[in-house]
């Protein structure tokens, strides 16, 4: 993966990407998670996603008359994304996506993908660093990605309020 090649803790840090065999065709599990000294610090699977948006679905749906139902679908996916699940296909682009913004861009991104790969990055000097402020409402999966340089430079974190907790299943 390129990915790997702009991350400052090569050996440490690893991104792992699957694809499992399965006799569904349509749709086979498949998993991504990030791992820090053989650690999984981040996790995401189809499967997963997968049945966390069938149930927002059917809450949506349950609060909305009939003909209201089109738009379900794309709202489920939307309060997924706000709560920190991607879908796997998704990830792959924001990976992608990634590795064509600016490096501030990236550090100012609304995804927390982004947002906590640029944390990680060798263009991530120590003085800037020194000065990242996270807000209040950050993904946790960002507050951890930024504990990983700081911890590394000795630099003590700040603005670790995270209340924006991602019900991602970290293993």
């Amino acid at each position: 993966m390129k990915v790997i090649s702009v991350l400052r803790y090569i050996g440490r840090i690893s991104l792992n990407l699957t694809n499992y065999r399965s006799n569904n065709k349509r749709e086979p599990e498949s998993r991504f998670w990030i791992s820090l000294d053989k650690k999984d610090i981040f996790s995401i699977s189809k499967l997963l996603w997968l049945r966390e948006w069938q149930e927002v679905r059917k809450e949506l749906l349950s609060n909305r008359d009939e003909n209201a139902n089109l738009d379900v679908y794309d709202q489920a996916e939307e309060i997924l994304k706000n709560r920190g699940f991607y879908y796997l296909g998704d990830v792959e682009n924001y990976l992608q996506e990634y590795l064509s913004i600016p490096f501030d861009e990236a550090l100012q991104s609304s995804n927390m993908i982004i947002k906590g790969l640029a944390m990680i990055d060798r263009r991530l000097g120590k003085r800037r660093l020194v000065n990242i402020k996270l807000p209040p409402d950050e993904f946790d999966f960002v507050v951890r990605m930024y504990k990983i340089p700081c911890t590394s430079e000795g630099i003590e974190p700040r603005n670790l309020n995270a209340k924006r907790f991602e019900t991602i299943n970290s293993k």
